[in-house]
């Protein structure tokens, strides 16, 4: 078994109740000519995500990280309106503020990567 492997069967023995969600890299799913395809776990961790109206899926971590764009495309309008003139600072605490809101569902999420499974 391969580090990645190790890593994910440690935390789900270290969280049980928890849901485990895939976060396939698009490179994975390379068409639909096919109703399954194989990638590899190159990632297991506990994180918090939600999945927008439009169906793409956030974690919070990446939602903070680029809370700009995140806020632009998610915030709803009179909030954007409300804090788009404040200054970089307070700007910056209230759209974290309001993504800390959102509803997240902690989860154990796998990361697949592209790779030569041996299957």
């Amino acid at each position: 078994m391969n580090e990645s492997g190790r890593k994910l069967l440690k935390i789900v023995s270290e969280h049980p109740d928890l849901p485990i969600m895939a976060y396939v890299a698009y490179e994975v799913v390379g068409g639909d000519e096919f109703s399954y395809w194989t990638g590899e776990v190159d990632e297991a961790e506990v994180q918090d995500v939600w999945t927008t109206p439009d169906g793409e899926t956030w974690t919070r971590e990446n939602a903070e990280c680029f809370y700009t764009d995140f806020a632009d495309r998610y915030a709803p309008e009179e909030f954007n309106d409300r804090v788009f003139d404040l200054p970089d600072d307070e700007y910056e605490k209230e759209v974290k503020k309001w993504i800390r809101t959102l509803p997240w569902k902690k989860c154990i999420l796998v990361t697949i990567e592209p790779g030569c499974a041996d299957v």
